[in-house]
């Protein structure tokens, strides 16, 4: 992220297009923050003004100030014009989009291309460690796989007070290898089984995507994850919003520090090419301008370790997408090889058609199966 951002970039917030108007301290809020104007009309909350001082000539009902890391910059007009035609739809029809609009085809065979090239980037050398003036959050012991709650602590204050600067990438990478090898000791089938203990809580979480004032607000709910207080995300961290990478940090810092607390279930955006097409590739990009290759590999390979589903005490059965279009044993779904991406479609054999439905399937009111208007 530029710093500063010079008036008239162009910014991606939560999926919504803006552009810069102002940049710097608010009267009433500490910190650095930005007032962009939004391209659509009633997306925003004010007209440049906030706290009884107008920063910048705005239309009402367009405005907003955010922090600057909150922002993506929109990099060329190739990809404003992808990330628009693909951001906008929500999960109600994306698939319909890219199935019938010839632009969204044009689109995802670019796509295709540039996530071929970025997994050619898999041999990189690491990630350099921070500069001894590196002054932003930071976990001491990375190295050795532990994390302490007061880093912890001082990541999520940086995130909710601080100039909107991105965990340092070094930091995040090694999150990531710390993690993936976590999920991949633990989680031997694609199917989880959590057994909770009387006297533990477990909050099943859902479709974050990218917001990260709801992640926080769970956590001042209930608690953080801890020895007492588990957390089962299901699916969709990645995608949409524009702080996944921040939850992320959040999610696996907290793994490293209670491996048995903090679980996450696959989602159909945990994948390469829908990261791409909506949002979390870009995020990545925009955050860690030099990095994001080796990043965005990574992230790739904990997806990849993630389970399909879970079943909690041998009761309740948590998927992100829905059952299968034909009825199976527990033991058939836990058999299917779940290392790998997501299939490109469920006809090529049994266990794709597992795999797929599980993250992708939808729940309808009438009984039996029925076609899905997603495709």
């Amino acid at each position: 992220m530029p710093d500063p951002l010079e008036t008239g970039t162009r910014v991606i917030y939560r999926g919504q297009e803006a552009v810069v108007m102002y940049q710097g301290p608010l009267q009433h809020a500490s910190g650095n923050w930005v007032g962009v104007q939004f391209d659509e009309t009633a997306v925003g909350r004010n007209d440049g003004s906030t706290g009884g001082k107008r920063y910048f000539e705005g239309q009402a009902g367009r405005c907003l100030f955010v922090r600057p890391g909150n922002l993506v910059v929109v990099s060329s007009k190739k990809h404003r014009s992808a990330f628009n035609q693909l951001q906008v739809y929500d999960a109600a029809n994306e698939n319909e989009f890219l199935r019938t609009n010839e632009i969204a085809h044009t689109t995802e065979s670019i796509m295709k291309k540039e996530s071929s090239r970025l997994f050619q980037h898999h041999s990189r050398s690491p990630i350099k460690e921070p500069p001894p003036d590196y002054k932003g959050p930071a976990f001491k012991n990375i190295k050795s796989g532990t994390v302490a709650e007061t880093d912890i602590q001082a990541l999520i204050t940086h995130y909710k007070t601080g100039d909107g600067s991105s965990l340092h990438a070094y930091y995040l990478h090694q999150l990531l290898l710390n993690a993936t090898k976590i999920f991949s000791e633990q989680i031997q089938t694609a199917v989880l089984r959590l057994d909770i203990q009387q006297g533990t809580n477990l909050v099943v979480c859902g479709d974050t995507h990218g917001q990260l004032e709801d992640l926080l607000w769970i956590y001042f709910k209930h608690g953080p994850p801890s020895a007492d207080q588990f957390y089962l995300m299901n699916g969709d961290v990645a995608d949409r919003g524009s702080q996944a990478v921040e939850i992320f940090t959040v999610l696996l810092a907290y793994k490293l520090l209670h491996p048995g607390s903090l679980w996450i279930n696959r989602g159909n955006h945990e994948d390469a090419l829908m990261n791409i097409r909506y949002g979390f590739h870009a995020e990545l990009k925009g955050k860690y301008p030099a990095q994001y290759q080796i990043l965005f590999n990574a992230f790739q390979k904990l997806f990849n370790v993630l389970p399909l589903a879970a079943v909690i005490n041998k009761q309740v059965f948590v998927v992100h997408g829905g059952l299968t279009r034909k009825q199976l044993r527990l033991n058939l779904l836990e058999s299917v090889d779940h290392r790998r991406a997501i299939p490109d479609t469920p006809k090529s054999s049994l266990h794709d058609m597992i795999f797929y439905d599980l993250l992708w399937a939808d729940p309808q009111s009438q009984p039996g199966v029925g076609v899905n208007p997603r495709g």
